[in-house]
C-alpha cells in the first residue's frame, strides 16, 4: 500500500503499523515540511470509518486543549476516510526511556503530574455549546506521551473514545485493552465517565514504573473475567 496511500498534499516517509484495524503512516505535508501520522482504517466496514470519524471529530473539539495530538486534516478519497494528525515525538510512557526515569521518585512525580495534568484538560474541555465531556475509555503506555523534560503530556488513539456526541458501538461487546480497562469497562457497562480513564492512567503509569502487568491472566478470557471482578 506504499504507493499513493498517502492523500493529495503529502509525502510518504514511511509506514508506522499495518494494523490490525487501522494503519498509520509518517508522512510530510508538502506545503511547510511538516511532520504527520496519516491514519485510514485497515480493512473494510462501517465500524472502523465511525471510530475514525469520530476520532478526527474529538481531536478537532480538543485542539485549543494541550492533551491531544493536533488534527491537520480529516477527508475521504479513492482509499476511503483518512486522518492527519501531527506526528509526536516524545517519548510514550512505556518506552524504555520513561522506564529509567520512572525509578527516580522526583521524575515519577512530575511525569505522572503531567499525565493528570493533560488528562483533567481533556475531561474538562468545553466549547460553546458546553462540556465535550470526553472519555478515552482506553489509555495506555502506548498512547500516553509525555515531554522530555515531564513538563507537558498528551493522550493519542482516540478510536474507542466517548464524548458529548458520540460513543463507540454499545452492543455488549468489550473494546480496548484489557490489562489496563476500569472494571466498568470490561463489564460493558454505559454510563462510563472520567473514572475509567483515571483507572486505566493508573494502571498505566503502574506497569510502566514497575514493569509488572497489572493483570496476569493468561487467555483473554480469564483476562476479562479478571477485570470484570476488580473493584
Amino acid at each position: 500500500m506504499a504507493g499513493g496511500v498517502q492523500p493529495r498534499g503529502y509525502s510518504l516517509v514511511r509506514p508506522l503499523s499495518p494494523g490490525p484495524v487501522f494503519a498509520t503512516w509518517l508522512v510530510t505535508r508538502e506545503a511547510d515540511g511538516m511532520a504527520c501520522v496519516l491514519k485510514r482504517p485497515a480493512r473494510g466496514g462501517q465500524e472502523a470509518r465511525d471510530q475514525l470519524s469520530r476520532e478526527a471529530e474529538i481531536l478537532h473539539a480538543l485542539r485549543a486543549t494541550q492533551s491531544a495530538p493536533k488534527l491537520v486534516e480529516r477527508g475521504k478519497d479513492d482509499r476511503g476516510v483518512f486522518a492527519v494528525m501531527r506526528h509526536v515525538t516524545w517519548p510514550q510512557l512505556g518506552s524504555p526511556e520513561l522506564a529509567t526515569r520512572l525509578r527516580d521518585p522526583s521524575w515519577l512525580v512530575a511525569i505522572t503530574r503531567g499525565l493528570v495534568v493533560a488528562l483533567t484538560w481533556m475531561h474538562e474541555a468545553t466549547d460553546p455549546r458546553g462540556a465535550l465531556d470526553v472519555v478515552h475509555g482506553d489509555i495506555t503506555p502506548t498512547n500516553a506521551y509525555v515531554a522530555d523534560d515531564a513538563s507537558e503530556a498528551l493522550f493519542a488513539d482516540f478510536g474507542l473514545a466517548r464524548f458529548r456526541d458520540g460513543a463507540p458501538p454499545a452492543d455488549g461487546a468489550f473494546r480496548g485493552t484489557l490489562l489496563y480497562a476500569a472494571p466498568e469497562l470490561a463489564r460493558g457497562e454505559v454510563d462510563i465517565d472520567a473514572r475509567a480513564d483515571l483507572f486505566a492512567l493508573a494502571a498505566s503509569i503502574l506497569h510502566a514504573a514497575t514493569g509488572v502487568a497489572p493483570r496476569a491472566a493468561a487467555s483473554a478470557a480469564a483476562l476479562l473475567a479478571e477485570a470484570r471482578r476488580a473493584k
